[in-house]
């Protein structure tokens, strides 16, 4: 006579199964550094902006000196459970990443491109914007940055960012690797930025948009530029190296 499992264990075997965490594997080699990879579990939610991931991968790659130099892999139906609201937070940002995947197209200036982990701040930029493959997914790669204010960006703001999905969908690799462009300023009190700075601080809010448009065109512009520089097309590679399982 066969046995039925009971619906709930069913259910419970499936979720199970369908956060359950893949395989990773890569090659540290192509960045010249040493990996470590951590099984984490996840972390309960508080009513905090901060980012409260499910059970995932993590990997640090290099020295732990404060460098964010990282790769982490979340299985999409534990961030859906962990962030069940819709619109919620996080949903957006794969529903996002899917539109951008089927179009591969360079989204306008004035709009979001997906990024997890969430940051209690706005993505003033996006440059450099190219989609990569990689075994069993695929994904967009771009230089970022985020603020809590309106101010020029610093070279040690702006960071490369991968953000893909495997390709049953299942997982979501975030890859994000600190670059310190020399294209840009040391900091915000550059020579260059003086002007714009004294602008920003205006009572004219017209003035202060138009100068702050003006200048985001101007630096993405110059980012735009590095899409194929060797400091960005070594992290591709990395990238390309990712497989899951």
């Amino acid at each position: 006579m066969t046995r039925m499992l009971p619906l709930c264990l069913l259910l419970l075997s499936s979720a199970l199964a369908a956060t359950a965490l893949p395989k990773l594997t890569f090659d540290a080699g192509l960045l010249g550094v040493q990996a470590t990879v951590r099984s984490l579990p996840a972390t309960p939610r508080r009513d905090e902006p901060d980012f409260f991931p499910p059970a995932h991968l993590t990997v640090r790659l290099g020295p732990d000196n404060g460098a964010l130099h990282e790769l982490n892999v979340y299985p999409v139906a534990g961030l859906l459970a962990q962030y069940p609201e819709r619109p919620g937070e996080v949903r957006p940002q794969l529903d996002r990443l899917k539109t951008l995947l089927q179009t591969r197209r360079v989204p306008p200036l004035a709009s979001e491109l997906p990024f997890l982990p969430l940051v209690p701040a706005g993505q003033v930029l996006h440059a450099a914007v190219a989609y990569l493959n990689f075994p069993g997914g695929h994904g967009v790669r771009y230089l970022t940055a985020y603020s809590q204010e309106v101010a020029p960006v610093t070279r040690q703001q702006v960071f490369y960012t991968f953000q893909g999905l495997s390709d049953d969908g299942r997982a979501y690799v975030s890859f994000q690797y600190d670059l310190n462009l020399k294209e840009l300023p040391q900091d915000v009190t550059s020579a260059a930025d003086r002007a714009l700075l004294q602008t920003l601080m205006s009572p004219d809010t017209q003035r202060v948009q138009t100068a702050w448009n003006s200048y985001l065109t101007r630096t993405v512009k110059r980012l735009d530029a590095l899409t194929q520089d060797p400091r960005l097309t070594r992290l591709d590679r990395f990238v390309r190296s990712v497989q899951l399982r």
